[in-house]
């Protein structure tokens, strides 16, 4: 007979995922599992974060992925569906990921539902998306690696403003030249050479350099 798995508050729960402190990381996976047996993905807050958006928001990579794997050839506690729940914004834990620069986290989630990166949320932003608008090269990078350079994933869909437009209106340029964008050497090649060809490039939309959209939700 199993033994009873041991009943865990939601602070509880919130102060392990947010705990990543090495030396108590297998204690705060212990108390993490046996909530999420317990709970599964109810809110722990009043923005509708679950346990997988706090693991997110702090990039508790080791408990993540001790959620995500598979135990002893079982199928694991967190299933596929479960990692496209979203919060009040329509984040998944993805996103969280992605604002919060937790590459690590970005990793482990991809590998276990690559699909979670064409997700929108409310906003009508992906991923890669958030990631350009936070200032997050690493991780816009590793999220662009694993797609086609498609521009529905390239844009927010409320507004069809650009990964361009989330660069710079996060202010994630160098203040000291004419607009020398502090994204990742890929996209500003590409941005280079569309404007060096007189090509519109897919990637940045059909208004180039016009700063028309308005701030996201933030970073």
């Amino acid at each position: 007979m199993a033994s009873p798995t041991i009943s865990v508050t939601r602070s509880d729960a919130f102060r392990a995922a947010s705990d990543c402190d090495p030396r108590r990381r297998s204690s705060s996976c212990e108390t993490v599992r046996n909530f999420w047996i317990q709970e599964g993905a109810i809110s722990l807050d009043t923005g509708g974060n679950t346990i997988l958006h706090f693991l997110a928001m702090y990039g508790n990579a080791f408990v993540i992925q001790k959620l995500v794997d598979d135990e002893n050839g079982n199928n694991s506690i967190v299933k596929c569906e479960d990692l496209l729940g979203r919060n009040d914004k329509g984040n998944t834990p993805l996103h969280e990921a992605a604002r919060f620069g937790r590459k690590s986290v970005v990793e482990i989630l991809l590998r276990k539902q690559e699909s979670l990166v064409w997700q929108h949320n409310g906003l009508g932003e992906t991923p890669i998306y958030v990631a350009a608008a936070c200032g997050h090269e690493d991780v816009f990078d590793h999220l662009i690696a694993k797609v086609d350079r498609n521009p529905k994933i390239m844009t927010r869909s409320t507004d069809n403003s650009n990964l361009l437009h989330a660069a710079v209106m996060g202010e994630h340029y160098d203040r000291s030249t004419h607009l020398a964008l502090a994204l990742s050497p890929r996209l500003l090649r590409l941005v280079l050479l569309s404007h060096r060809f007189g090509r519109r490039d897919p990637l940045l939309g059909d208004s180039g350099f016009v700063l028309t959209a308005s701030r996201g939700g933030g970073c």
